[in-house]
């Protein structure tokens, strides 16, 4: 096969092809290191792609969920590169996911088992591209552009527009793998998802976007300077006391392991990892509500949603998944005072126990975790996007796991990709008939957003648009129905402020 990138040669596979380990960036090595992104050359001859590329460096011994390791495979600072499958490689033109992995910035690649796109493409005739970028200090999401070396003058956000290069490089060789690129949807999960959030605001992707989900994102703003120089400080003290002055040229296992113990201090807390994409005024210039809100990518339809149970698994062994009230008047202290009392009144065990709607509602500080930290996101950037018309979808995902977990953060991915099977992921959401059955109905769901810009494939009921007035929410679950403002109490303690970024005090 030859796409305008070279002559190509992936793998056949039952009612699909692969084509792995693109590259559509040169390495980053060198003079290249913490600098934006270069195209990749043409290359000469016949290109073998039978193998998923390197991932970013990381921490090899927890890459994925802390509660589900996933192999990310061989790892090395060459590893701008990306993985297609399609049906055929032929002129059919079909919609195209292209998506974001998450990690928190640190971690991840588009090659873990969750992602592998062969069932989804074949199954429902699209085209999958999954994409590495580069995560941590190397990808700019530790803040280093005033350390007062040239080198790192602008080594801040490379890892978004190593994204955003990747789309050109669909945009410009996509149709030679019979996908259409005027018809692609960006999508991602957890830190994915905030991505596609940034990726709409920003101007760079201008054209390369007709369609976005965005599936449990994490805060939609970028840190302000101040915020992340605090957390460089924390970086610089991880960091060998012999490569502070020497950051450009470290190791990358040297910076890996100072991001580590500055993401680890935070996880756990109210308010997330604490690196991510950062205002430096040259790739982020502002917010990425207020830039929503503004019309930014006005004419892009949003779907996005979270589960019921997005950080059970994470809380469980804290012994916080079953806390109390007295736990969620504490988590409240460290929220803005003008919604203090309100949060913890709508969080409490009495205002729970009064509920009476679907989905039944977590404990009360797992509840309140859950909206902090991804819940309110969605909602948030859902409201954001009102300007311009372009139709907003909404969905809550419900459903019970193997171990009790409920429907546990990232247990959308396998059920988008049709990779229930794969290693590890069925400690995550089992096996069997109503698991196939939950995935195929997301999956017809997600595809007829693609290819229309609405979740309603043929035969199916209405999922309304989301609008302030009614804010319909789609129940994903094993018995779906569509609910009005679910958790409406809750959500309405936040109104009037916005959700606060995370802080950075370590």
């Amino acid at each position: 096969m030859i796409a305008p990138a070279g002559a190509i040669d992936g793998l056949q596979l039952a009612g699909s092809q692969a084509f792995l380990g693109i590259p559509f960036g040169q390495a980053p090595v060198g003079a290249l290191r913490f600098r934006p992104p270069e195209p990749a050359s043409r290359w000469r001859g016949v290109r073998e792609a039978k193998a998923y590329g390197p991932s970013c460096p990381q921490d090899p011994e927890e890459p994925g969920m802390p509660h589900m390791p996933l192999d990310v495979g061989p790892m090395d600072e060459d590893c701008l590169s990306l993985n297609v499958w399609t049906p055929a490689a032929d002129a059919a033109g079909r919609p195209v996911l292209f998506w974001v992995h998450g990690g928190a910035f640190y971690a991840g690649s588009g090659s873990e088992a969750f992602y592998e796109g062969a069932a989804l493409a074949a199954e429902q005739d699209v085209v999958v591209v999954t994409t590495n970028y580069r995560l941590g200090a190397l990808g700019g999401f530790v803040y280093l552009g005033e350390l007062g070396d040239d080198r790192l003058s602008e080594s801040a956000n490379v890892g978004l527009l190593d994204v955003v290069l990747a789309l050109e490089w669909v945009r410009d060789n996509i149709g030679a793998f019979g996908g259409d690129p005027g018809c692609v949807t960006v999508a991602g999960q957890s830190a994915g998802a905030k991505v596609v959030a940034t990726l709409l605001a920003m101007p760079q992707t201008r054209g390369l976007i007709r369609r976005a989900v965005a599936q449990s994102p994490g805060t939609p703003d970028p840190f302000t300077v101040d915020e992340a120089k605090v957390v460089t400080a924390a970086f610089l003290e991880q960091l060998d006391a012999s490569l502070r002055d020497t950051v450009a040229t470290a190791p990358a296992d040297q910076l890996v392991a100072a991001v580590r113990p500055v993401v680890h201090a935070m996880t756990m807390s109210p308010f997330g990892p604490p690196i991510g994409p950062v205002m430096d005024g040259r790739v982020l210039s502002g917010g990425t509500l207020d830039r929503l809100r503004a019309g930014a990518s006005a004419d892009v339809p949003l779907l996005s949603g979270s589960t019921t149970h997005e950080l059970h698994r994470m809380l469980k062994p804290l012994g916080l998944d079953a806390a109390g009230d007295e736990a969620v008047a504490g988590f409240a202290q460290l929220l803005p005072s003008p919604i203090r009392e309100r949060v913890t009144e709508a969080y409490s065990s009495a205002a729970l126990s009064t509920n009476g709607r679907r989905p039944l509602p977590p404990q009360p500080l797992e509840f309140l975790m859950n909206d902090r930290a991804v819940r309110m996101n969605s909602v948030r950037l859902l409201e954001a996007k009102a300007s311009g018309g372009a139709p907003r979808f909404s969905y809550l995902l419900q459903y019970e796991s193997p171990d009790g977990a409920g429907a546990s953060h990232c247990v959308d991915n396998p059920l988008l990709f049709g990779t229930t099977s794969a290693p590890d992921v069925p400690v995550l959401v089992g096996e069997g008939e109503a698991v196939e059955r939950m995935a195929r109905a997301m999956r017809e769901r997600w595809v007829a957003f693609m290819r229309t810009g609405a979740p309603d494939p043929s035969g199916q009921p209405l999922w309304p648009e989301y609008t302030e007035e009614r804010r319909a929410t789609y129940l994903l679950a094993l018995e779906p129905v569509v609910i009005d403002d679910p958790w409406e109490s809750q959500r309405a303690a936040w109104e009037g402020v916005e959700v606060p970024g995370a802080p950075v005090v370590l």
